[in-house]
């Protein structure tokens, strides 16, 4: 799935393909929501290759990775949340 601008892609087979070119309905299963808040920033010396891999770490701990879930990340460097701010006016999140 791709979702880093909010896009949807799934990868499809073969017969998938053929039937929903010849105008046949297909089912698929809806990913469950996980949301994923940073805050903050990084120490000194911590790169953004160490934020993923622990960020992946815990997703793990919880279960979700290797499962067809929809995972959020919110990453929030600036003072007080704005940016979740913004996004909560624009009702990208409840």
């Amino acid at each position: 799935m791709i979702d880093g601008l909010g896009i949807a892609g799934w990868g499809v087979g073969e017969i998938e393909a053929k039937v929903t070119m010849l105008g046949q309905p297909t089912s698929m299963v809806l990913p469950g929501v996980v949301g994923f808040k940073l805050l903050g920033k990084l120490r000194d010396g911590v790169i953004a290759t160490d934020l993923v891999l622990i960020v992946t770490q815990m997703l793990r701990k919880h279960g979700v990775v290797g499962k067809y879930e929809r995972v959020y990340l919110i990453l929030e460097y600036a003072p007080k949340g704005d940016v979740y701010k913004e996004l909560q006016k624009c009702k990208y999140f409840i």
